[in-house]
């Protein structure tokens, strides 16, 4: 008779079935994604007895996808906004000064060639 604890495990929200009873003493998910989970563990003993224990826990989404970075991401969209209306308003500013120079000096050229 095989004396060894077995094993059977069952991550709800993940696995649809139990995986099958084994010798392992360990349980590897991959590609989680966010959310809340259960962990059922079952144990069968060497004599026949079934103890069975749940853990319940949570996967927290990763930085990218939190509200705080939804507030940077917005933040930092109106700053790059703001950044770009203020940059072309200072060119338009300055073009339309260089442009009254020049009206300024032809109405001043025109004055004197009229003087003349």
């Amino acid at each position: 008779m095989n004396r060894q604890v077995k094993y059977p495990y069952k991550l709800e929200e993940y696995d649809k079935e139990w995986n099958p009873p084994s010798n392992n003493t360990t349980a590897v998910f991959g590609n989680i994604t966010e959310g809340s989970y259960t962990f059922k563990l079952k144990a069968l003993n060497p004599y026949g007895v079934w103890s069975e224990i749940e853990y319940t826990f949570r996967v927290l989404p990763p930085f990218n996808r939190t509200w705080w970075a939804y507030t940077i991401y917005a933040l930092s969209a109106i700053l790059l906004i703001w950044s770009i209306i203020n940059y072309r308003s200072k060119q338009l500013f300055r073009e339309n000064r260089i442009l009254e120079e020049k009206v300024n000096l032809r109405t001043h050229l025109l004055k004197e060639e009229k003087e003349k």
